[in-house]
């Protein structure tokens, strides 16, 4: 279930939510009952494990492997 960031108008009130994406947007500051706005954050990616040096790039030219010959991702 996402985690979603409020602030609220009034007080300037800053916390998190976790919702369901089916829930209607939170209204209410729940310090002083004043409008919220829904803050749009920033995600970060992780790459981990193996296979991801030589398919995280979609340029046409391939980028060097240093285990092409025991990467799975280099050899289905």
């Amino acid at each position: 279930m996402p985690i979603y960031e409020y602030e609220c108008d009034s007080c300037l009130n800053h916390f998190e939510l976790q919702q369901s994406m089916k829930d209607e947007p939170l209204q209410t500051c729940p310090n002083c009952g004043a409008k919220v706005r829904r803050i749009f954050g920033l995600n970060s990616v992780i790459f981990k494990g193996t296979g991801f040096y030589c398919t995280d790039t979609k340029t046409k030219t391939e980028p060097s492997c240093p285990n092409k010959e025991s990467c799975s991702a280099c050899n289905p």
